[in-house]
Order: structure tokens, then C-alpha cells, then sequence
């Protein structure tokens, strides 16, 4: 089979069964535009997520993760959290009248909001690789049915029947139902990959959340001890 004989198969089959095969082939493309943009996408993220846990691993400060989020052009994943949890934590004011409770929770709910964010743009378009993985095979076996029920009812006009009669029929079904694997499989496969990816990097994004706020936590302790002991005027 080539693609010369589905176009010929298609330029014979009724209304119906090519409709279903346009409709098929753009979710076909729509599906795999969705994969491509993904690809890129999570790809970014990985690679700017693992150059950034290299850096934290280290144990060189909050100071050199800092100049390595400043320098990069687009922020995203865990160098997006930790930069929008600094950000949060310069902007307190007032700290001495600030209970390390409130600091730490407003330090927190930036930080949730941050990821959840992430979350919602790296999860773009899975949903719809979900429902087009759903619906695909249903809108090909409709294919299928529409076009054996049109063989077996231009049977009844035929004097006589074999193979050869109703071959044509049969093929342009069986393609439609073949059409929606293929687009159904590829959607499936990628969508499942991508949402590991995403389920993986919250996680990991709410673990550097807690080790982030433990380090911050110390340190709002440390200053408003330091603080306390202040000389009052």
C-alpha cells in the first residue's frame, strides 16, 4: 500500500468517506503540529531546568542562581519558581513587623501561583492530543460503517457478485478505519510521554519549593533576631 493507492481510493469513495478522511488527515496535522510545539517546548524547559539543578547542586549560594536566571533571555520551570520566590522575598517590607508565619506565607502562595503557571503552559495542547486520541478511531470506524453499508446496498443493483464488485467498497472502508489508528496512536503515544514529562516536573518543581522556603525560613528568623536586638530609639 502507497500513498498513490489511498489517493486513488480516495478520489473513488462516496462523500461521506472522504469527509471523514479530510477530517482525519487535520486532526492528523493538528495533532502533530501540537507534538512538534511540545517537543520544543519541554525540551527548553528540560534543558534550562537541568543547567539550573547542576548549579543548586553545587551548593554555591542563592548568589550564583541568581546570575544564572538573570541571564537567560526567557525564564521557565524551576529557574522561573526560584526567581519568582527571590523576587517576593526582596519586595517584603517591613519585615520587623512581620511575623515569620505571614512572611513565609506570602513567599508560598507566590511560589504555588508560579507553578501552577508553569504547569498550565507546559500542559498546553495535551488535552487536545487527549481528545483527538478519543475520537479518532470513533470518526474512522464511522468511515467504516458508512462505506460497508454502501457495498451492501449497491449489492441489490448487481446481477451478480464477487470479489471484484465489491473490493472497491470494502478498501475505502477498511482505509477510513486505518486512517483513524493512525492518527490515534501517534497522539496517544506522545500525549502520554508529555504528560509524564509535566507530572514529573511539578513534582519536582513543589520539592525545590519546600527546600527554597526552609533556606528562606532560616533566614527571616536570622533577621528578625537580628532586628530584635537592635538598640530601640
Amino acid at each position: 500500500m502507497n500513498l498513490e493507492f489511498i489517493y486513488h481510493i480516495f478520489l473513488n469513495a462516496s462523500l461521506v468517506v472522504k469527509t471523514v478522511m479530510i477530517i482525519l488527515l487535520c486532526l492528523s496535522i493538528w495533532s502533530w503540529t501540537l507534538i512538534i510545539n511540545r517537543f520544543i517546548s519541554l525540551g527548553r524547559v528540560r534543558r534550562q531546568d537541568k543547567a539550573f539543578s547542576k548549579i543548586y547542586n553545587q551548593g554555591v549560594g542563592f548568589a550564583k542562581l541568581i546570575d544564572f536566571t538573570d541571564k537567560q533571555s526567557d525564564l521557565v520551570g524551576v529557574s522561573r519558581v526560584f526567581s519568582e520566590g527571590v523576587a517576593s522575598y526582596k519586595t517584603i517590607s517591613n519585615i520587623k513587623y512581620q511575623t515569620p508565619e505571614a512572611l513565609m506565607d506570602l513567599i508560598n502562595r507566590k511560589m504555588t501561583s508560579t507553578i501552577s503557571e508553569e504547569v498550565e503552559e507546559q500542559d498546553f495542547g495535551l488535552n487536545i492530543l487527549s481528545i483527538i486520541t478519543s475520537i479518532s478511531p470513533y470518526i474512522g470506524l464511522f468511515g467504516t460503517v458508512w462505506g460497508i453499508i454502501e457495498v451492501f446496498t449497491s449489492l441489490g443493483s448487481l446481477q451478480q457478485v464477487n470479489i471484484q464488485a465489491i473490493a472497491p467498497g470494502i478498501s475505502e472502508a477498511l482505509i477510513a478505519t486505518a486512517m483513524g489508528l493512525f492518527v490515534a496512536i501517534p497522539a496517544l503515544v506522545f500525549y502520554n510521554i508529555f504528560n509524564r514529562r509535566v507530572n514529573f516536573n511539578e513534582t519536582n518543581y513543589y520539592n525545590f519549593q519546600d527546600t527554597f522556603t526552609g533556606v528562606i525560613q532560616e533566614d527571616v528568623h536570622r533577621r528578625l533576631r537580628q532586628q530584635s536586638q537592635e538598640p530601640k530609639e
